[in-house]
């Protein structure tokens, strides 16, 4: 049985959803799946994979890529995996460099055709969905989008090995000057079920304070459009679209969100979309299943007294 490596990227310690349904899909193919991990608890992940290769190396945006490389030889892998993030496509895109091969994003479904992948995944703002044959030899990679699979049940644990990618330090050329990260508290845009977003709409930054408390009332993120996240009112981590998250939860609702194609494209893997936009012409409400032209401003409130937070 071939092997199919998947780079397991983290949040706050834990697997990112999108790792783990890339295992199970890995699995479900026929194909033997293996985790790269670093930096977290190899024994969350060992339910999902076979085998599970505990890097060694350090945080650093090299030395993620060195290890992949390093872990396609070590396994022999025939399909490589990972999550679409910003991490996650910086890596496999290099290490496809390096391969010589090419790397396939956003997908959101993975098949096998005479032993070869197909992917499907959209462009144009969603509203075309791409099909793409992988041709030539394996490797062959791909980075899937959070919530494209189904998220696979936990099993006996695979073989947990320590991992040394053998990686020189002196030889890398980037430095890693500053780390930051908000620390909100909040579930990350791109592991959530449901996600409330707010756009220049709600008028201020202080209105926020209302999609948060939605948000506390449905267990869901709170995100934001580039324009709110231009205007300082929202930190980039909670930004979706093209340039921010791609995401893809189960219900996304957006209030005083324009809808342009670059936020679209960022949700456009979303179940169920709903728009409150007071303008009735809104470019989102062409991409929603139900809409409300309506202030964002007065919905709110009436909606957190409907659920019991008036």
């Amino acid at each position: 049985m071939s092997a199919a490596l998947v780079l397991v990227e983290h949040a706050g310690g834990r697997p990112r959803r999108a790792c783990l349904e890339a295992l199970g899909k890995a699995r479900a193919l026929g194909f033997s799946p293996v985790a790269l991990v670093q930096g977290m608890d190899p024994a969350l992940v060992a339910p999902y994979a076979d085998r599970v290769l505990a890097s060694t190396h350090d945080d650093h945006p090299e030395a993620h890529v060195l290890a992949l490389r390093a872990a396609i030889d070590r396994t022999g892998a025939a399909l490589v995996l990972g999550p679409c993030t910003l991490t996650g496509r910086d890596a496999l895109a290099r290490a496809a460099a390096a391969a010589g091969r090419s790397l396939v994003p956003d997908a959101v479904r993975l098949d096998l055709e005479d032993g070869a992948p197909r992917v499907v995944r959209p462009v144009h703002g969603g509203k075309v969905l791409a099909r793409i044959a992988l041709t030539g030899d394996a490797p062959w990679f791909v980075a899937v989008r959070g919530n494209a699979f189904p998220a696979p049940d936990p099993a006996d644990p695979g073989a947990v090995e320590e991992f040394d990618p053998g990686i020189d330090p002196s030889t890398l050329l980037l430095k890693v000057v500053e780390r930051r990260q908000a620390a909100t508290g909040r579930i990350p845009v791109t592991e959530a079920d449901i996600i409330v977003t707010g756009g220049r709409g709600l008028g201020e930054s202080a209105n926020f304070s209302l999609l948060e408390r939605l948000a506390d009332r449905l267990g869901a993120a709170v995100g934001a459009s580039r324009a709110v996240v231009d205007a300082g009112w929202r930190d980039v981590s909670e930004q979706v679209g093209k340039s921010g998250n791609t995401v893809a939860p189960r219900l996304y609702v957006a209030f005083g969100v324009a809808g342009a194609v670059h936020h679209v494209m960022g949700m456009d893997g979303a179940g169920t979309v709903v728009v409150v936009n007071k303008d009735e012409n809104a470019l989102f409400f062409q991409h929603a299943d139900h809409g409300l032209a309506a202030d964002a401003i007065e919905v709110l409130p009436a909606l957190l007294e409907e659920l019991g937070d008036g």
